[in-house]
């Protein structure tokens, strides 16, 4: 018999290595050098250019040629042999280690926006047949489809300076502009900026440059010479041109006549003085000016003229008219012009004119007005309108009324036809105690819609103003007649109001919250309003009768002025968790004062927030873990978990003041539920608030994990942070528990494990085989996205042992995870 020798055995054990080294490793292994497309964000209907490089990474020739297909939208693996994708290229054979070199595919984006996954197949139609690895033959490049872009106009530019018309302007002006109200949509992108255009020409088209500033310097115009200008605003798609303005330069050096200093004789006139008039003439330009002449008028009636010779740069000469015009009563306009014949070329025409008003006193026997009717006063919107009406004049001469307002001011209105009304608005100062150094009061002109709220500050250490302001009409005649003063009108500046409060209280039947606002009067108020505002400066505002005011769903507030003027949308309703401010405006025939400063308050939030939901397998058995955010003012919590979304057993849980909730075996529902494994449910969160009860928190929904557990401690369960379902849950979707359950029993959510052979993060995804770097897979997010890609969403594990293998003890085969049993394993216990 023969007995093999160990050096026997020793030859035939080289001999088989041999062997299969030279045909179990001889094989060919395609895989994506390169895969980039040139643009991950196209437009809808877009062509996509895919640049591919394949490479032979085996030690064997291919053979054959290959196809290479490119698939638009293919998130999972392909098998062999299916239609073509959207273009192909037949390529190879390769060499060990032969790459094809960059080539181009391309594919349409589609018209719906979106996420899409582009695809590579090499040897899609699997006619090389000596693959080391199939697995890696597909590639994939995730994209993303832009809605699409409409362009809009830009408004136009207003244009600022130069003014247009303007002359006497310097060769290097700097152009200003305003931006348009709206810059419009550009596509695909915005590029806004300015194109400035300026020549000769009433409508320039020369380009003088762009820029994204709203000035613009010019130079090396030319001398007394007119230009056009314009802005052209452009987003990067469409345009809109500005207005056309125009200037003049100005000269060199030239003269520029003004008239100043007008005088008439005698200073204080009567009707039927006979009158004189003078004025000056100078040249304020650079250059000396021709003899001109300089006209004088009276109510546009020509009076006499003067002649002013030759004029030096910078001097002046004294004009005169004597005993010209014969006065009549009356007021009067003197006007007195330079250069009247244009004989001078001056660098401004626009200022050769000067005027002064005066008035003629009528001869004796002219009667003065009649005493006016006592000034009255109607509100109108928030504030008060004073009238009277012009008193009958005997004489019927115009007349024009003036208001002594009882606070040291007065108020004059300009000639009117006796018996007209005539009106004005007038505030006067808020009454102060004595010794007051600084109160404010906080003014808003409701009639001219001012954006933003004036501030007035009143300082004074001597006696407070009268509380009572007499106001009294004079009707005053053309020829400076006054009449008598009219019976007063008294006013009174009310006081602000005090002591004010404001109170939670609490919540109707529908949720919504009630705030209470108190205060008392000041004296002499005959009506307020309340200001309530949640930008702390533009108030809106409904009329109060009272010191209460109830603010609710029930008892809203009138927004007033419109919401364009506060910068936004005003509140006519409470918001939970908003912050406002309030004030009270106590009016009067005088006017009005507001409490100051405004007051703060937030209301508060009474549904639960912040609601989190976990579980885990503890002793082999489902826990699961409510927590929420605590409520303000809230005196404890119910939770309620069911397995219908919609409908909610009564038999809720109270956890007293606690703000977390641990459901398992242990600890069941009221009714004596227990979580159990694999099944979803929904759980709800309530604060209970006096006197309505419960206010609900949103419904969350969770999935309680499976606590297989195999043998050597392999976990099974749904895992947590980076591998629970609520992590991973907008990446594997409705495949998000089995994709839990992996990560949990591969990492144990670890996302910088690395393995002996060179498995990392998360899903332990193998660097060498997926040619990615082990910094790149120790991110969570990249770790997650190659699993969704490698898995195909999520529904094929087979390439994760923990799904199928078995583990093995004292010969029993037991199943780790179980998604695929029946495997055989090649474990060495087994």
């Amino acid at each position: 018999m023969f007995f093999p020798t160990p050096k026997f055995l020793l030859v035939i054990a080289a001999l088989f290595l041999v062997f299969a080294a030279g045909n179990a490793f001889a094989a060919s292994d395609l895989w994506f050098f390169d895969f980039t497309l040139s643009s991950t964000n196209p437009t809808p209907g877009q062509t996509v250019t895919a640049t591919l490089d394949v490479k032979n990474g085996g030690n064997s020739d291919t053979n054959v040629g290959f196809w290479v297909d490119l698939y638009r939208d293919q998130p999972t693996i392909l098998p062999c042999d299916l239609p073509n994708g959207q273009s192909s290229a037949n390529k190879g054979p390769l060499a060990p280690g032969e790459k094809t070199g960059n080539f181009q595919l391309s594919f349409t984006a589609p018209s719906t926006a979106g996420t899409y996954w582009s695809s590579a197949f090499a040897d899609s139609d699997c006619d090389v047949n000596n693959e080391s690895d199939e697995g890696n033959n597909q590639q994939w490049v995730q994209y993303t489809v832009a809605a699409a872009c409409t362009p809009t106009s830009p408004t136009a530019s207003t244009l600022s300076s130069p003014a247009n018309g303007a002359t006497g302007v310097s060769t290097s002006p700097t152009l200003s502009w305003n931006p348009p109200s709206s810059w419009g949509t550009g596509c695909p992108s915005n590029n806004n900026h300015y194109e400035v255009y300026l020549d000769t020409s009433s409508n320039p088209t020369t380009f003088k440059g762009w820029g994204t500033s709203t000035t613009f310097g010019i130079t090396g115009l030319s001398q007394n010479t007119k230009y056009y200008w314009k802005i052209r605003a452009r987003n990067g798609s469409m345009d809109k041109d500005s207005a056309v303005w125009s200037f003049t330069t100005a000269s060199a050096a030239q003269p520029n006549l003004v008239v100043q200093n007008l005088t008439y004789s005698p200073a204080s006139p009567a009707e039927s003085n006979l009158m004189s008039f003078g004025a000056e003439v100078k040249n304020s330009g650079g250059a000396s000016a021709n003899s001109s002449i300089t006209q004088f008028r009276v109510d546009g009636a020509p009076m006499g003229t003067g002649v002013t010779g030759a004029m030096a740069a910078g001097s002046t000469v004294s004009q005169n008219v004597l005993n010209i015009w014969t006065a009549t009563a009356g007021s009067h306009t003197l006007k007195v012009c330079a250069d009247e014949t244009g004989n001078v070329a001056e660098s401004s025409e626009t200022d050769n004119c000067a005027s002064v008003s005066f008035t003629v006193s009528a001869a004796a026997g002219n009667d003065p007005p009649q005493t006016p009717p006592q000034p009255a006063a109607e509100l109108s919107g928030s504030e008060y309108f004073y009238y009277t009406y012009a008193p009958l004049d005997p004489n019927g001469d115009k007349v024009k009324v003036a208001i002594d307002w009882g606070d040291g001011t007065k108020s004059t209105s300009g000639l009117v036809d006796s018996g007209e009304k005539v009106g004005f608005y007038h505030r006067w100062p808020a009454p102060l105690a004595m010794g007051e150094q600084k109160q404010k009061f906080t003014l808003f002109n409701w009639q001219q819609l001012v954006k933003q709220a004036k501030e007035l500050f009143i300082g004074r250490t001597q006696a407070a103003p009268p509380d009572i302001f007499e106001v009294v009409a004079q009707g005053i005649d053309e020829f400076e007649n006054p009449s008598p003063f009219s019976l007063p009108l008294n006013v009174v500046m009310p006081d602000p109001a005090t002591d004010t409060k404001i109170t939670f209280n609490g919540y109707d039947n529908s949720g919504n919250p009630k705030i209470n606002f108190r205060w008392t009067p000041g004296a002499s108020t005959s009506f307020m309003t309340i200001d309530i505002s949640d930008s702390g400066m533009c108030p809106v505002a409904g009329k109060v009768a009272n010191g209460t005011f109830s603010w609710s769903k029930n008892s809203p507030i009138e927004i007033n002025p419109p919401e364009v003027l506060c910068g936004g949308p005003q509140d006519a309703t409470p918001q939970e968790g908003k912050t406002y401010w309030w004030r009270i405006a106590s009016f009067s025939n005088a006017g009005y004062v507001f409490t100051a400063p405004s007051q703060e308050f937030t209301v508060p939030v009474h549904m639960p927030t912040g609601v989190q939901v976990s579980s885990a397998c503890v002793a082999g058995k489902p826990k699961v873990d409510i927590s929420w955010d605590p409520t303000p003012g809230a005196l404890g919590y119910d939770i309620d978990i069911s397995d219908n979304g919609s409908m909610f057993p009564s038999s809720n849980i109270a956890v007293g003041d606690l703000t977390s909730f641990s459901w398992s075996e242990s600890n069941p529902l009221s009714d004596g539920r227990v979580p159990e494994e694999g099944r979803t449910y929904f759980a709800r969160v309530a604060a209970q608030f006096p006197p309505d009860g419960h206010m609900w928190s949103e419904v969350k929904q969770f999935k309680v994990g499976g606590c297989i557990v195999a043998a050597g401690g392999a976990k099974c369960g749904t895992g947590l942070g980076y591998c629970s379902p609520d992590y991973l849950s907008p990446y594997f979707g409705a495949n998000v528990t089995k994709a839990s359950i992996v990560c949990n029993a591969e990492s144990g959510g670890s996302a910088t494990k690395i393995s002996f052979s060179g498995d990392v993060g998360l899903f332990q995804i193998n660097a060498a085989t997926h040619k990615l770097s082990v910094a790149y897979l120790q991110n969570p997010d990249n770790n997650i996205k190659e699993a969704v890609r490698i898995s195909s969403g999520g529904t094929n594990w087979r390439s994760w042992s923990v799904a199928y293998e078995y583990a093995c003890v004292n010969g029993v085969k037991y199943p780790q995870c179980g998604f695929y049993p029946g495997k055989v394993p090649w474990h060495p216990d087994c």
